[in-house]
């Protein structure tokens, strides 16, 4: 069906005449004529009815014109729409941030979402090996974490954001809080307050300490580290609050001196990003751009 015959056929009937449709328009009036002629034939039946007085819908013109009019939204919707997605202003993204990174929601969110808020958002913090799971499955469109979890599968692109420092960390006045270098051997005679560990790289590790909290959420880790003797495992750039007020302080540990996490994107390697998408990937590049440099420049 031709769109714009279904134009031309809705500005007759509103005008009443073939001049002043014409005008409407901004068609020739022979053209207006002839377009309405092709519909009349294509559709199989006479739209209006022609008299000196001017035109008017005839039974079946009454009913079909309506419904034209309705075709002529849902088209402006369709290219609206179309329009909006293009610009990565519409449409449904869905991403994950490792726990550590919970706190930078409200930032990400005031950053890409609120400029655009007709995008369905879904944010997820969770594990690292859920959310491999998730995007290989296609329920997340990528993933925010350590790239190690990651860059050695096949099915995963890894984009790198920023290299930020990791450490342990306790409350001032904590008995490993001394400044002097400690063995991480020392550091299992207290408990410790981590994201939730990667098996490869941390469950073994973690039943070695003298208890141990895992927490998808940031706050509660922190919560415990500063009000007991629970240590720490979190980049600095989470916990920088804490750190400038003295809250908490910066272990010193033999071996961990250069220790860092190299934060990426992670995504299908054979799915293109929406354009929604690729807004907040590229507002999650601008996030840990400021937050490495500032984070860089700490040390």
């Amino acid at each position: 069906m031709d769109l714009r015959k279904l134009r031309h056929a809705v500005g007759l009937a509103d005008a009443g005449s073939f001049s002043a449709a014409a005008d409407d328009l901004a068609i020739t009036q022979s053209a207006l004529s002839r377009s309405i002629q092709s519909l009349e034939a294509e559709l199989g039946q006479i739209l209006f009815d022609r008299s000196a007085k001017g035109v008017r819908p005839t039974s079946a013109g009454a009913q079909l014109i309506p419904l034209a009019r309705s075709l002529i939204r849902q088209s402006r919707d369709f290219e609206r729409t179309a329009s909006d997605l293009n610009a990565g202003h519409a449409g449904r993204v869905a991403i994950g941030f490792g726990p550590m990174f919970s706190h930078l929601s409200g930032e990400f969110i005031a950053r890409c979402w609120a400029s655009a808020p007709q995008v369905e958002l879904q944010m997820h913090i969770l594990p690292i090996e859920r959310m491999i799971e998730m995007v290989l499955a296609e329920q997340l469109d990528f993933f925010v974490a350590d790239s190690r979890s990651a860059q050695d599968h096949p099915e995963l692109i890894v984009e790198p954001l920023a290299d930020l420092t990791v450490g342990y960390h306790a409350r001032t006045g904590h008995p490993l809080a001394d400044g002097h270098w400690h063995d991480a051997a020392e550091l299992h005679a207290y408990p410790l307050a981590s994201p939730n560990l990667q098996k490869r790289e941390g469950a073994s590790a973690a039943s070695s300490w003298n208890g141990h909290v895992a927490c998808e959420m940031l706050e509660p880790l922190c919560d415990l580290a500063r009000n007991g003797d629970a240590i720490l495992l979190a980049m600095h750039f989470a916990i920088a609050a804490d750190l400038d007020t003295g809250m908490l302080t910066t272990l010193k540990v033999r071996g961990l001196e250069n220790w860092s996490s190299h934060v990426a994107v992670v995504r299908l390697s054979d799915r293109k990003l929406t354009p929604a998408a690729r807004r907040y990937r590229d507002g999650a590049r601008a996030i840990f751009a400021a937050h490495g440099n500032a984070d860089a420049g700490g040390d």
